[in-house]
C-alpha cells in the first residue's frame, strides 16, 4: 500500500512537471510568434514607404510628360502601385492584430507559468520530504522485517512471500463478519473459531491468505 502511494505521489508530480512544461513550450511559442509578427510587420511597413515614393515619383513624373500616351502608362502604374499598396495595408492590418492579441495573451500566459513554476517548486520539496521520510521507514521496516524473519520457519517465510506476490501484497487479513477480508468468502464455524482463539497460523480455505481475527465490533 506505501508503495502504490508512494507510486501515485510520483505520478502526480510527473503530472504537474509536464503541465508546466507544456505552458513553458506555449509561452515560447507565442513569444517567437510575437518577434516573428514584428519582423514581419517592419517588412509590410517598408513596402509601403517604397510604394509611396513610387506613387509620389510617378505623380511628379505625370507633370513632366509631352504626350497622353505617357500620361495614361504613369496613371496606369499608380493605379497598380494602389492595388498593391492596398494589399499590403490588409496584410499589415492583420499583422498588427495579431500582434496585439499576442502582446495581451504573453503577459497572462508568462504569470500563469510562472504561477505553475512557483507552485512546482513547492510540491517538489513536499516531494522531496515525502519521500526521504518514505525511504526512512520502509528501510526501519525492513530492517524489523529481517529481524524478525530470523526466528521464522523457512517453510512459513516462503509461503508468505508467496502469497505477497500472488495476492497483490496482502498476505495476512483480518476477518470481517465471519468472512475472509480478502476473499470475501465465509468461514467455517471450526476455522473461524482457530483464528478467534489465535491457535497457530490460519489460512483462508478459498484464498490461501493468513487471516487474523479482529472484533467485529471495532
Amino acid at each position: 500500500r506505501d508503495e502504490k502511494e508512494r507510486k501515485k505521489v510520483l505520478a502526480e508530480a510527473d503530472r504537474y512537471t509536464k503541465e508546466i512544461e507544456e505552458l513553458e513550450k506555449d509561452l515560447l511559442e507565442k513569444e517567437g510568434q510575437l518577434k516573428k509578427t514584428k519582423r514581419e510587420k517592419r517588412i509590410e511597413e517598408g513596402k509601403i514607404e517604397e510604394i509611396d515614393l513610387l506613387i509620389a515619383k510617378h505623380e511628379e513624373e505625370k507633370y513632366k510628360v509631352k504626350s497622353q500616351d505617357e500620361f495614361a502608362a504613369l496613371e496606369k502604374e499608380i493605379a497598380l502601385a494602389n492595388d498593391q499598396k492596398e494589399k499590403v495595408e490588409n496584410l499589415l492590418l492583420e499583422l498588427m492584430e495579431k500582434e496585439e492579441e499576442l502582446t495581451n495573451s504573453i503577459p497572462l500566459l508568462r504569470e500563469k507559468t510562472e504561477s505553475g513554476r512557483k507552485d512546482r517548486e513547492i510540491k517538489r520539496k513536499k516531494l522531496a520530504t515525502y519521500l526521504d521520510n518514505f525511504t526512512r521507514t520502509r528501510e526501519k521496516l525492513e530492517g524489523e522485517r529481517k529481524n524478525l524473519t530470523l526466528n521464522l520457519d523457512p517453510v512459513f517465510l516462503e509461503q508468505f512471500e508467496h502469497l505477497k506476490k500472488t495476492r497483490d501484497g496482502l498476505a495476512v487479513i483480518p476477518t470481517k463478519d465471519g468472512a475472509c477480508g480478502g476473499c470475501h468468502v465465509k468461514l467455517s464455524s471450526s476455522l473461524m473459531g482457530r483464528v478467534r482463539k489465535g491457535q497457530g497460523v490460519v489460512y483462508c480455505e478459498n484464498c490461501n491468505r493468513i487471516l487474523y481475527y479482529v472484533s467485529d465490533n471495532k
